[in-house]
């Protein structure tokens, strides 16, 4: 009878046992499964910002004598600095990009006028735009100065390479005449020599009609000249 029952019950004690194993090996799996998990994926480094980073003011106040001014920025990627205003001019106008701080300096001429005025300096970089807003006095009311004197000329080596050595020169009076006499060595070009002078404020010097820009302009010095010093009010003039 006991072996009777054992083998009548054999196929419900095995359809039991395969659930079971059934069960075990589901289980086994789901562990496996939480013990190595899919690997996720790094995320890529992101693209470098081309975006232009001011730092410091956006904008330059100058007085109405000729003068220079700086901004600092950052640029990732390759730049340039343009502007429609030619009393305005920029150095370096353009740039690789990178993480270093760039420093320009923005330079003005002097603004003859009484009347202030504004101009903008645009830096790209790609698709981006910065605006650098550059402001200038004008000049003072009232009487205008009619000093008109030259007191010093200097040639620097430095900014003229055909010269061995610095040259500074004081004019002096004949008979009522300023005279500047300058001997340079021999087999000197002297030709395209930039000069520096000391003059009256706001005055300004005009060689053969034309004005010259302090430290700047390049002159002629193998010949005689004039050189005649116009003074603020523009009607006083030394020669």
């Amino acid at each position: 009878m006991l072996d009777w029952f054992l083998l009548k019950d054999y196929p419900y004690f095995c359809n039991k046992m395969r659930k079971f194993r059934y069960i075990l090996l589901f289980a086994a799996c789901l562990m496996l499964w939480q013990c190595n998990p899919e690997p996720v994926p790094e995320p890529e480094p992101p693209e470098p910002d081309p975006a232009i980073s001011i730092i410091g003011p956006s904008a330059i106040n100058l007085s109405e004598e000729a003068g220079e001014g700086t901004i600092t920025f950052i640029s990732a990627t390759g730049w340039a600095a343009s502007t429609a205003e030619s009393w305005i001019s920029t150095n370096p106008s353009s740039g690789d990009g990178s993480k270093d701080v760039v420093t320009m300096t923005i330079t003005c001429e002097e603004n003859p006028n009484e009347t202030p005025r504004t101009g903008e300096i645009t830096i790209t970089s790609g698709d981006i735009a910065k605006i650098i807003t550059v402001r200038q006095a004008g000049q003072p009311s009232g009487p205008k100065s009619e000093e008109c004197e030259l007191s010093v000329l200097r040639l620097f080596a430095s900014s003229n390479p055909s010269l061995a050595k610095n040259i500074e020169v004081v004019p002096y009076s004949i008979r009522g005449i300023r005279m500047v006499l300058i001997t340079f060595p021999e087999n000197t070009d002297v030709t395209n020599l930039i000069p520096v002078f000391e003059i009256s404020k706001k005055a300004k010097v005009m060689v053969s009609g034309g004005q010259i820009t302090n430290g700047k302009s390049a002159v002629d010095f193998s010949h005689m000249m004039t050189w005649t010093i116009v003074a603020e009010d523009g009607e006083h003039t030394t020669d």
